[in-house]
């Protein structure tokens, strides 16, 4: 077991749209960052008959991809080729290979076949052991993610993906929007704010420009605001973290954090899982 990160984007591939956006996400993001990308094909008994390719041929197209993306984008890349189940093995490899960021495309829920393929996607996300940026059909733009959306609420988990956040902000140069919405009850409308200050501040102290916005309780659908507000801002990733639930083992990815991956803008979306040894302080996140 890896327990150091390394200077690795992980990207799950089918050779489908999807995760040709992915590893275009990924690839552009590791041209910034100075990181590598690494392929991963799970293979199994239905990989031929879905792909229409034996072993070698698969093989062949993934050692293709990785020459264009060494030639367009100037990046060290590889591929990983696998034997295992989509579900366990994605996160066991992201594991192993101590990758940074796990990048995987979905095809969004819009219909019974594709919430099976949306389904797939959260079933990934919710056992990874990295963060995870889920992209649709959207194409990165060159300079990768410059502005980021990060909804907060009244939970003390809020504080926990602002790591990651800051990280990956401080690489990109990028600009994070908090989005706030406010609440009924008094005592959990003071915790929204206080959590507002402390991410703020959080961000701030890390060299990190920082925009605060809020929804409007009187439109209600807060989800629905902060998918608008980022679309009006032009941002590139949205940050959210999956749930926990007593007594089960994985995370889980709710109705909202859904309908947020499925975007209708189509804009990526970073799924952060939450970091039961993670201490929190005022001031410090270790």
């Amino acid at each position: 077991m890896v327990s150091k990160k390394s200077n690795l984007y992980l990207v799950p591939t089918d050779f489908s749209e999807v995760a040709d956006c992915a590893v275009n996400h990924a690839a552009a993001c590791a041209k910034v960052a100075g990181c590598e990308v690494r392929l991963l094909h799970i293979v199994n008994k239905d990989t031929e008959k879905k792909l229409g390719l034996d072993i070698e041929q698969v093989k062949q197209k993934l050692s293709d991809q990785v020459a264009q993306l060494q030639n367009q984008y100037g990046i060290k890349a590889s591929f990983l080729f696998e034997e295992g189940s989509i579900f366990d093995t994605i996160g066991e490899i992201a594991e192993e290979e101590g990758a940074q960021l796990l990048f995987m495309g979905t095809h969004g829920v819009v219909g019974f076949q594709q919430k099976l393929l949306g389904a797939f996607a959260l079933k990934v996300i919710s056992s990874s052991p990295v963060p995870v940026i889920v992209v649709q059909k959207k194409q990165i733009d060159k300079g990768g993610y410059d502005t980021f959306v990060v909804p907060v609420d009244s939970t003390k988990e809020i504080k926990q993906k602002l790591h990651d956040t800051a990280t990956l902000a401080k690489t990109f140069n990028a600009t994070v929007h908090l989005f706030e919405y406010p609440e009924s009850d008094e005592f959990l409308n003071n915790a929204l704010k206080r959590n507002v200050v402390y991410a703020k501040r959080f961000l701030v102290e890390a060299g990190v420009p920082v925009v605060n916005a809020a929804g409007d309780p009187k439109e209600g659908d807060y989800y629905k605001q902060m998918i608008r507000y980022s679309s009006q801002v032009n941002a590139d990733l949205v940050i959210i973290m999956s749930q926990t639930e007593k007594g089960i083992k994985e995370f889980i990815i709710g109705p909202e954090e859904e309908k947020i991956i499925n975007n209708d803008a189509q804009i990526a979306v970073m799924c952060v899982n939450p970091v039961e040894t993670t201490q929190i302080t005022d001031a410090i996140i270790y």
